[in-house]
């Protein structure tokens, strides 16, 4: 008589963080292009971009940075004027 019904499924442990890890995901691919292109260290970009908010923010200043292939022109001509 003293049955309880469990009306909770387990569900797994992971899925409510599934949304955040699909979010992440586009975040660290676009850091890590980034951070090849504008000559930033690509393991601590990539470790930056593990945490949401971070790994938007950092995209954001690796986007203002200048290219590094830019800067190497740049300074060619400067040693070309020189």
């Amino acid at each position: 008589m003293n049955e309880t019904i469990n009306v909770h499924s387990e569900a797994p442990l992971i899925l409510p963080y599934l949304p955040l890890i699909i979010f992440t995901i586009p975040f660290l691919i676009l850091v890590a292009f980034l951070a090849k292109r504008k000559g930033v260290n690509l393991i601590l970009a990539v470790f930056v971009g593990l945490f949401p908010m971070a790994n938007i923010l950092f995209a954001l200043w690796l986007a203002s940075k200048t290219d590094l292939d830019i800067l190497k022109r740049l300074k060619q001509i400067e040693d070309t004027k020189s």
